[in-house]
């Protein structure tokens, strides 16, 4: 041994750390907090990115594509995105429905347009439509 802090073997030195190097405290990576309620705004330095392949030649099915674009509606930027085309697309008022039936070209008679009718009616109070449409889209 050279010195009481130092053990030397095999060619290699273990030894104590200084005390000087001890004393030196690393900076925080917490930004420090004031009482006074006052706030720091720091920003993340991160970013979101992803690669999407429209083609599909790397994908073996629908599944896998659905996959990718659920896998991508998690940003929240393309999230925003889907919330705003699904508000556009759906829209209700109290006076009319969201959706309705047009029969007009379909060549049957009026009685089983009307049962249609009816039918299609019954199904949309079921789902309660009015309310769960845009969650249903």
């Amino acid at each position: 041994m050279a010195d009481n802090n130092a053990l030397k073997i095999f060619g290699f030195e273990i030894r104590r750390a200084n005390k000087k190097e001890e004393d030196k405290k690393l900076q925080s990576i917490v930004p420090r907090q004031d009482d006074d309620g006052a706030g720091y705004v720091t920003a993340s330095g991160s970013h979101y990115g992803q690669y999407i392949n429209i083609d599909g030649d790397d994908s073996k099915d629908n599944h896998q594509m659905i996959m990718k674009y659920r896998g991508v509606a998690t940003h929240p930027e393309v999230d925003a995105a889907i919330e705003d085309i699904i508000n556009e697309s759906v829209s209700a008022s109290e006076e009319e429905a969201p959706v309705s039936i047009v029969l007009d070209k379909v060549e049957v008679s009026d009685q089983i347009k009307k049962g249609i009718t009816e039918e299609f009616d019954n199904v949309l109070s079921m789902l309660d439509f009015t309310n769960n449409g845009q969650d249903m889209f």
